[in-house]
């Protein structure tokens, strides 16, 4: 298996954590990461740790913002695709760098890619407030690849569309829309397999549960307090860059002994 992410130096933080956890929980697998802009010693550090470290550019444009302060990261289609094409036949999972694997997990079943649908409660937001669905109804910051040559049709066209979208657009609104035009889609279905028809692919489309492949608050004060998903039901917690609610959440789990994970560098608590 294939890990695939990317940091600049002010999202290394959380690298420690990644190269732990994988190298703990997969100890096959291999992880690259794409350098947006790491420090001599952050890549000296990566290298002891023998990960493979892939320099990449980032073009004047791409560091901007949409509105709402929305990360554009128009690098990473391009960036998945470069590294799906070298690693042909094998499966890969691109993480963000602040979204880190909490335990051992298998692919799903029959797909080309697989990517997390919000969960019901924002999507009830959005229902409300059509204007925050600008950044998308999926997440890409957990994404995972099938074996198959149908998946670099999506990424292709994932790319390409970014490519030809608007100076306000990000790679995740792109990638919602196009994921949206998938056979039968159902904004309230989750775990079920649809069919996106592009660059005449059939490509198989597996709909994630964000609780439990890429959660962000193990907390939710919306929901009366009550804990949705359990740490050891999470397959990847996603600390969403610095915030201090998302870290708050986590780093209580982790003192009070329900989420532990692994690092390589300094603990978060």
């Amino acid at each position: 298996m294939l890990f695939i992410t990317a940091s600049d130096t002010s999202f290394y933080f959380f690298l420690p954590y990644m190269v732990g956890q994988i190298q703990r929980l997969f100890p096959k697998a291999r992880l690259i990461v794409y350098d947006l802009g790491l420090e001599e010693q952050e890549l000296l550090q990566l290298n002891g740790w023998g990960v493979e470290v892939r320099k990449w550019h980032i073009g004047p444009g791409d560091p901007v913002t949409a509105p709402n302060y929305y990360p554009r990261a128009l690098h990473k289609p391009s960036m998945i695709l470069d590294a799906l094409k070298s690693n042909p036949n094998e499966y890969a999972v691109y993480l963000d760098a602040d979204a880190i694997p909490s335990r051992a997990f298998k692919m799903p079943p029959d797909f080309d890619v697989a990517v997390t649908l919000v969960n019901q409660y924002d999507l009830s937001v959005l229902e409300m407030k059509p204007e925050i669905e600008y950044n998308g109804i999926f997440n890409t910051g957990v994404m995972l690849f099938g074996r198959s040559k149908r998946r670099l049709a999506f990424v292709e066209e994932w790319t390409d569309r970014l490519d030809k979208s608007d100076c306000l657009e990000s790679d995740q609104r792109i990638a919602s829309l196009l994921l949206q035009e998938a056979e039968g889609f159902s904004r309230q279905e989750y775990n079920v397999t649809r069919t996106l028809k592009v660059r005449g692919e059939e490509v198989q489309i597996r709909i994630l549960e964000s609780e439990v492949w890429n959660i962000f608050a193990l907390r939710s004060s919306f929901l009366m307090g009550k804990m949705r998903v359990h740490p050891d039901d999470v397959n990847v917690l996603h600390f969403k860059g610095h915030s201090m609610h998302n870290t708050f959440d986590f780093r209580n789990c982790m003192k009070m002994g329900q989420i532990h994970l692994e690092t390589k560098g300094v603990p978060l608590c």
